[in-house]
């Protein structure tokens, strides 16, 4: 099977996950439990693997093969020396900005993430080990791989029958499923609070 017949699969299989995704939201939204008015939890299915979906070895697309699609961010991962993570998790979620959120990045942030630890910070804040589950929506935050910072992680109604999810600031668009593991793009860059503060120092 060619990379974009592979590739294709996946992404037919996150838009059947969204349509689930949007039309069994409100239900979550009306369950006990949740209490806080104006609160719409989306459907697991959203951003959980499609488990059933591989028939065999041979169709199943990896973390390393999805990234392949994202060619500029796959090398800032190169780049910030991430690749022992991304091979030492059984699961990882990565999430995505597009190239037009690098570029929309500040004069100041720019100046310091041309510093390689600061730089090698945000990239890990793009990284949450796993995948992202119904205790995240509940505690409205996820965990990255950059020690103890978390990404915010809220939905809201956008129309009917339909919740937009955002990680901090950044909208998320569907999920691209991979045998051991997720990409989520996303359209801001996720900066972490610490070099935020420090980018306006």
């Amino acid at each position: 099977m060619s990379l974009k017949q592979k590739f294709n699969q996946v992404t037919l299989a996150a838009i059947l996950a969204g349509a689930t995704y949007a039309a069994t939201a409100p239900v979550f939204a009306q369950q006990p439990g949740f209490q806080q008015p104006g609160f719409y939890f989306p459907s697991a299915s959203f951003f959980n693997p499609f488990a059933a979906y591989y028939q065999s070895a041979d169709d199943e697309v990896d973390l390393d093969l999805l990234l392949e699609q994202f060619p500029e961010f796959n090398s800032r991962l190169e780049e910030a020396n991430l690749q022992d993570t991304l091979d030492n998790q059984d699961q990882l979620t990565v999430l995505v900005p597009s190239e037009e959120a690098f570029a929309n990045l500040s004069p100041e942030m720019k100046e310091k993430l041309a510093e390689p630890e600061n730089f090698k910070m945000l990239m890990q804040y793009h990284l949450v080990e796993g995948q992202i589950s119904e205790s995240d929506f509940q505690n409205g935050s996820v965990p990255t791989v950059l020690e103890e910072n978390s990404v915010q992680i809220t939905s809201v109604p956008v129309g009917d029958d339909q919740v937009s999810i955002k990680l901090n600031e950044a909208n998320a668009s569907e999920p691209l499923a991979a045998s051991d593991g997720m990409v989520i793009p996303i359209d801001q860059v996720l900066i972490p609070p610490e070099l935020l503060a420090s980018a306006k120092n």
